[in-house]
């Protein structure tokens, strides 16, 4: 009467680069989808000698090697094999010195965001032309050339969510730190979309007319997000043409609602919005809240709160959208955003708020 109980365990062999890096300094936009590699240096760099760092999946090898100098005039092809398994990757090497829009961080690397940021970063620099991520750093510090540059976007995840200005400070110093020179640009004219709790930013900048930060904010963690019960959605009722909510996927009978997400979704709803209401000591009703922020309320949440703010231009400055919404949310642990019903509404609604703003 002896029985033993065996846990048989299948895996697929694997063969992916995970990440790529030129010179340990420049990294690589990784599109596993297409095999595809970007990687976007400065035009003072001599792309004929340049050595990548790469990390694979597991006991996988590469060729060209980690750490053997490669001439990038023209794409290369790394191949991947690990067992059954392999795949090429073509790699290109773009000079630029000036983008025409950036993805702007708090981190010195893309590679060293948190999943939430770097999963919209990552898709910014895959469709948005002559883009490039740089750090709050770089900025202040003047390393890149901006003269061409007709947008910002700043997405801030913060586990947990911030709900003061002093939180943010302490959250986000290297921003605070460049504020003198991003003002410079803004009021030059750059463009600014801020999402998440980002949005802050508005106010340090100048964008809202009374300097207030959203009222009304709050966040869950990766670890923890909550499992969408059902389809998760914002209004737009009144805003419906707006050109950020323009080829999107509605449902019937339902064009006033924008949905971003599918019941499985995993999501921390963090939320940066401006409560309408005595109650929060703020804004008495929508007229008063546009008249003392000179906002656009664009969208609302199911309690009246505007959760997505454009801020026109003033003098020779930039225009600003702020999208605060819980339901605007990139990254889901554990989850393939890919099979999600509504999470192309994220993309769409961001490319279309980066043309509207670039136009």
């Amino acid at each position: 009467d002896v029985f033993l109980d065996f846990t048989v365990q299948i895996k697929h062999d694997e063969a992916k680069i995970i990440s790529f890096k030129l010179n340990d300094t420049y990294a690589g936009v990784i599109d596993q989808t297409n095999h595809t590699i970007t990687v976007r240096v400065p035009g003072t760099v001599d792309v004929r000698n340049l050595v990548p760092v790469i990390t694979t999946s597991e006991d996988a090898l590469v060729t060209p090697a980690s750490g053997q100098a490669v001439d990038f005039t023209d794409p290369v092809d790394f191949k991947v094999t690990y067992n059954t398994a392999s795949a090429v990757y073509k790699v290109t090497v773009i000079p630029t010195d000036a983008p025409s829009a950036i993805y702007v961080g708090l981190a010195a690397s893309m590679d060293q965001l948190n999943a939430e940021e770097k999963e919209a970063a990552t898709w910014m620099l895959n469709n948005i032309a002559n883009s490039q991520y740089i750090s709050f750093e770089d900025v202040q510090a003047g390393r890149i050339d901006l003269s061409e540059c007709k947008l910002m976007w700043w997405h801030l995840h913060i586990d947990g969510g911030i709900d003061t200005m002093d939180k943010f400070d302490k959250a986000a110093p290297q921003a605070v730190n460049a504020l003198v020179r991003m003002k410079e640009l803004y009021n030059d004219g750059m463009n600014l979309l801020l999402t998440r709790y980002a949005t802050y930013y508005a106010a340090k900048l100048g964008a809202t007319k009374d300097g207030n930060n959203p009222n009304n904010c709050w966040g869950q963690s990766e670890e923890s997000g909550e499992i969408a019960g059902g389809p998760w959605n914002f209004f737009i009722a009144g805003h419906e043409s707006h050109p950020i909510y323009q080829n999107l996927i509605m449902n019937s009978g339902e064009n006033d609602k924008v949905y971003t997400c599918d019941a499985g979704y995993r999501i921390t709803n963090s939320t940066a919005q401006w409560h309408i209401g005595t109650d929060w000591g703020g804004y008495e009703d929508l007229n008063a809240w546009r008249s003392l922020t000179g906002g656009i309320d664009v969208a609302c949440g199911d309690d009246g709160a505007v959760i997505i703010a454009e801020f026109e231009p003033r003098a020779n400055s930039g225009r600003t959208i702020c999208i605060g919404s819980g339901c605007y949310d990139w990254y889901g642990k554990g989850v393939d955003t890919s099979v999600d019903y509504y999470h192309y509404n994220v993309e769409q609604m961001t490319l279309n708020a980066i043309n509207y703003l670039c136009k």
